[in-house]
């Protein structure tokens, strides 16, 4: 009897450890406040908005900041972290489908000339439209568990596209720190 029980009870205490050591982890778990860029790779007259933590429309872990670029312009840098990469992946493709399918003054595309593209995300998507009269530039990633949002609005007075590629490379430095990956292209 004291066999069966032992038994048993070793049975329960490997199902009990079992679901312990199977219940998904973030694969990183950076902080997201830590990976939102401030106003210093932004052009000179960039002023940094307050870092929102958690975002309003992001649930309790999520964090991001507005960058106002000099008189009328705006910037804006969401990070959002989940528990699985399958998250960010699921997220990545919704917001790709809803830039793509947005009515908006010109078709989003991928600027001519523009070259920079992540070698660390496993998605990465630039376009580039106007909207309003505004001119504008989006970037969507999926770095593993992470899902980030940038956007600017392209007045050549006040963000060029070679001050978008310096971003977009400050993004890509941040995510490589978290992910312990290499950035070399």
């Amino acid at each position: 009897m004291k066999t069966k029980l032992a038994s048993i009870m070793l049975i329960i205490l490997a199902i009990v450890l079992g679901r312990c050591t199977s219940s998904p982890q973030p694969l990183h778990d950076c902080p997201p406040e830590s990976l939102v860029l401030d106003e210093t790779v932004f052009p000179l007259d960039s002023r940094a908005g307050e870092l929102l933590v958690p975002l309003p429309d992001g649930g309790g872990a999520s964090a991001g900041r507005t960058i106002y670029l000099g008189r009328r312009g705006i910037a804006n840098h969401d990070v959002y972290p989940y528990k699985r990469p399958e998250g960010a992946d699921q997220e990545f493709r919704r917001q790709k489908d809803r830039i793509r399918s947005s009515t908006i003054d010109e078709q989003w595309s991928v600027p001519e000339g523009f070259m920079y593209s992540s070698p660390i995300a496993e998605q990465y998507y630039v376009a580039c439209g106007v909207d309003g009269g505004i001119p504008m530039c989006i970037m969507i990633a999926q770095y593993d568990n992470y899902f980030v949002f940038f956007n600017a609005h392209m007045y050549p007075d006040e963000m060029t596209f070679e001050d978008m590629e310096r971003v977009l490379r400050a993004i890509d430095e941040r995510m490589a720190s978290c992910l312990n990956r290499d950035l070399q292209e």
